[in-house]
């Protein structure tokens, strides 16, 4: 929406009840982004190639499917076991990702209580630089105290910091819920610019909430303030 992006490698974009993205449709429909057809399996295998340090990881799923004819980084290729060609996707290293989870120490042994915390570690072990926010830093001895909650050892993360509901208006498990009210604002704001009938409502959108706030406690207050996210 605010023009910052050219190029995207992913499976959709959506706000699931509240419908497409708009602006992510009215920048791939106006070609202001270059958006690749991909699929789930097709990103996992490329990270997993990367967190393994391989040249490519194998996909066998995709046989039979047209993304094959679209999807830039797999190559059909003969493998040295078995009698059919199967696919392959090119290591995906992200140069940083970005996560948030629960809590941290301040090494970054990382504590995630959501359902994909799989995923979360798989792009740890596959980006170069690897940031993450998180609702709270705790002692290093509440991470020994408990280490079996560590779902991301610290060995594999460049960055911590502290950013308290860093997830709004997502949810942080466990924590707080998603805002669905304010996700609706939002939604509301894009499609208004997307559709032509009031592009302002989005530019207003984002120097409210993203511009204007000087911090995160700031940015909370607008929001409606802690006490409201947890209830």
């Amino acid at each position: 929406g605010a023009g910052l992006v050219k190029e995207t490698f992913i499976p959709a974009i959506t706000f699931e009840s509240h419908g497409l993205a708009p602006n992510f449709r009215e920048a791939v429909e106006g070609g202001l982004v270059k958006a690749h057809i991909l699929d789930v399996l097709t990103v996992v295998g490329g990270l997993m190639a990367a967190a393994l340090g391989l040249p490519f990881f194998p996909i066998a799923a995709l046989k039979g499917t047209d993304e094959v004819k679209y999807n830039p980084l797999i190559k059909k290729f003969t493998p040295p076991f078995g009698d059919e060609d199967i696919y392959a996707v090119q290591p995906i290293a992200p140069d940083v990702v970005l996560l948030h989870a629960a809590e941290s120490d301040p090494f970054g042994n990382i504590r995630n209580y959501g359902a994909f915390r799989s995923v979360d570690q798989l792009l740890a072990k596959a980006g170069k630089t690897v940031i993450v926010s998180v609702d709270k830093i705790v002692s290093p001895e509440t991470i020994m105290q408990d280490p079996y909650r560590t779902t991301i050892p610290c060995v594999y993360i460049h960055k911590v910091v502290e950013i308290p509901y860093g997830a709004h208006p997502t949810a942080s498990p466990s924590i707080y819920s998603m805002d669905d009210d304010h996700i609706a604002e939002y939604w509301q704001a894009a499609e208004l610019k997307r559709t032509g009938r009031n592009p302002e409502a989005f530019w207003g959108y984002l120097r409210r909430y993203v511009d204007e706030p000087e911090s995160i406690y700031r940015y909370l207050e607008l929001v409606g303030g802690m006490r409201k996210l947890v209830e």
